[in-house]
């Protein structure tokens, strides 16, 4: 194997990093409150957005005939669980999954 660029270990590092310390790499917050203050915002905002989604066309059916043959389902997210929770609500869908992982 061949050695890792320089920009190639650093945008490995930063994958690993938090959003926080992300933000101050790139000059978006100067320190961690700052950081922290808009990793909420962001965190925030994407939830609102996943609120105004529409499941895609047929989605209720198929996952219906899955639980009607008693297929268990299951949820993972990397959100949290109260905010995949009220998107199952809001969609209908939260009754069709045995178990949720967020």
């Amino acid at each position: 194997l061949r050695p890792l660029a320089p920009h190639q270990t650093e945008a490995l590092a930063l994958r690993s990093t938090s959003l926080e310390r992300f933000f101050i790499h790139v000059g978006w917050a100067s320190d961690m409150r700052s950081a922290s203050e808009l990793s909420f915002e962001l965190s925030e905002r994407y939830a609102a957005q996943l609120l105004t989604l529409q499941p895609m066309a047929g989605l209720r059916e198929w996952i219906g005939s899955l639980s009607k043959f008693n297929v268990p389902c299951a949820l993972v997210s990397s959100l949290d669980r109260q905010t995949v929770s009220a998107v199952l609500q809001r969609m209908c869908l939260h009754d069709y999954f045995d178990v949720m992982v967020t």
